[in-house]
């Protein structure tokens, strides 16, 4: 399975591909249901792709909210910003933005958003109708709901860790009623966050709306089974070092998975997961069949933490895990008070007495909010480049005629030629020496694995000359793979006005009625009326 990372700023990007993920998903500057995010200017979605090609990830961008008709030129934009970079696919939730998209890109990927709430059979067979090639699936659904839909000849996607949504596959109106600020616009004010008081026989009061985060960690062999091809990592509003950590995690997961060990996910990979961010712990999702409630955290809407060691008598405290001076640390009791403490040294088992805050007691409980050591092992994971690409090479090298350097990597091949061969004054050609030099590909995404030579014996190719050959065939290279990605640029060129696929020959006066009442509705097309539009009345406050 496809392991699809989130990027909401270009840090996040790159620790996701450093960290394993075949793909990352993205959004630009408009028409994403991220607007909190960095997100991506025109020239920086061409660098984000450059890169990810570069090192044999995929980039799905996402144009995943509703889009107005005044908003044409901006979906314009956009094509022409998805043509232009050479990205693999789009997720769309608006299906006229997608028969759009599909006009002016014809080779471009679509992608059904989860926002559009498909969830049986019926549904994935209608996006393929209307032109997608793969289904990002509500989230909502067991694992045999998912299992019911991999007839339908699309590729199907699932989430598999990270923020659920109060709403049905995210289609919540909460936000836009009480602030303005709609989800389905990419301004959700997650209002669900908030505390909540439930009256009635028991009265009840917490986080009432506030889901935990899903972790599909130990259920990727279920998913499989079940048809999904890509499991997605929710999270373009983290920080990069939440990328990094959950998706090595996953990657890890995945490849185990492959090589056929189903044990389940080592207690220190979880423990990674719960210490990067959690809301009261985890949830299986819906894919087992839980109860609702068991998806709730309603003691806590953010970063819970793990829990490192408990108050005792006299004020000690007692260690379960390590933890440095650098760490954020914080005490709560019972009632969901919470107050920050000093950082300090110590190792699990240990018991320590430490300057805590007044309202320190026994029996209160010590918490890790941020561990410096995963922090900073995140951080490290992004320096170098752990996606090298493989290159054979072959060196030509006759006197009197230009020395030349083929590569393949893969299915591409380029060619550099160089400055006429001379003949050696005294050493001739040195085999070893040449191979040396040519495998030099540092700073590059490129490991050089073969290095074949058909050189004259008295051939004298300086070390100078190699290292030019060598930069320049790799460089051809790399351009040979991204113009080999941008197939869809010359669709986008001079996209037109969007196509309507409503339009017909005019036929003279039209006749459009709207209503609130489906049974006036129904009446007007028995009367002939040519088109009709259903609007419920607005029951809000005014």
């Amino acid at each position: 399975m496809e392991l699809l990372a989130p990027a909401g700023t270009m840090e996040a990007l790159i620790a996701a591909v450093q960290n394993g993920a075949d793909a990352v998903y993205l959004g630009a500057r408009q028409l994403n249901a991220r607007a909190g995010a960095g997100n991506f200017s025109r020239d920086e979605l061409i660098d984000a792709v450059n890169y990810c090609h570069d090192r044999g990830a995929k980039v799905h961008v996402t144009v995943n909210i509703m889009v107005k008709d005044s908003e044409d030129p901006a979906l314009q934009d956009v094509a022409d910003q998805l043509a232009a970079s050479g990205a693999d696919a789009a997720i769309v939730q608006d299906i006229g933005a997608a028969q759009a998209l599909r006009a002016m890109l014809p080779s471009l990927k679509l992608h059904a958003s989860t926002q559009m709430a498909v969830h049986n059979p019926q549904g994935v067979r209608f996006a393929g109708q209307v032109g997608f090639d793969r289904v990002v699936l509500a989230r909502e659904m067991t694992w045999a709901e998912i299992s019911a839909c991999r007839g339908e000849g699309l590729e199907l996607e699932a989430f598999g860790h990270g923020a659920l949504c109060v709403s049905c596959s995210g289609q919540c109106l909460m936000s836009s009623m009480i602030g303005g600020r709609s989800g389905n616009r990419g301004r959700c004010a997650q209002p669900c966050r908030l505390p909540y008081r439930l009256e009635g026989a028991v009265r009840t009061e917490g986080y009432l709306l506030s889901p935990k985060d899903l972790m599909a960690l130990n259920d990727l062999k279920a998913l499989q089974d079940a048809g999904v091809c890509s499991v997605k990592l929710e999270g373009r509003l983290k920080r990069p070092e939440y990328v990094a950590e959950v998706t090595r995690v996953y990657r890890a997961a995945l490849d185990r998975l492959a090589a056929g060990d189903l044990s389940p996910a080592p207690a220190g990979d979880e423990l990674a997961l719960r210490q990067i961010f959690n809301r009261g712990g985890f949830t299986r999702g819906y894919g087992p069949g839980v109860h609702d409630k068991e998806l709730m955290s309603p003691q806590k809407p953010n970063h819970m933490g793990v829990q490192v060691g408990a108050v005792r008598a006299g004020l000690t405290l007692r260690l379960t895990e390590d933890i440095i001076e650098a760490d954020a640390l914080a005490l709560r009791d019972a009632r969901g008070g919470e107050w920050p403490v000093n950082g300090f040294s110590a190792s699990a088992g240990e018991s320590v007495r430490a300057r805590l805050p007044r309202e320190a007691a026994p029996g209160m409980t010590l918490w890790r909010l941020v561990s410096e050591d995963q922090m900073a092992r995140a951080r490290q994971s992004v320096l170098g480049e752990s996606r090298l690409t493989p290159v054979d090479m072959a060196l030509t090298a006759h006197v009197g005629q230009p020395a030349r350097l083929t590569v393949r990597g893969g299915v591409h091949t380029a060619s550099a030629e160089g400055e006429p061969v001379e003949a050696a004054q005294s050493r001739g050609f040195d085999p070893a020496r040449a191979q040396s030099q040519l495998k030099k590909t540092g700073g590059t995404v490129y490991a050089a694995r073969e290095v074949a030579l058909d050189a004259d014996g008295d051939a004298f190719v300086p070390a100078s000359a190699l290292n030019a050959l060598r930069r320049d065939a790799l460089f051809a290279l790399t351009e040979a793979r991204r113009t080999a990605a941008r197939g869809c640029e010359a669709a986008a060129a001079d996209p037109g006005p969007i196509p309507d696929p409503d339009d017909e020959p005019p036929k003279g006066t039209l006749l459009r009625m709207q209503a609130g009442d489906p049974a006036l509705l129904k009446k007007a097309a028995d009367w002939g009326v040519d088109s009709l539009v259903f609007a419920p009345e607005d029951l809000t406050e005014r």
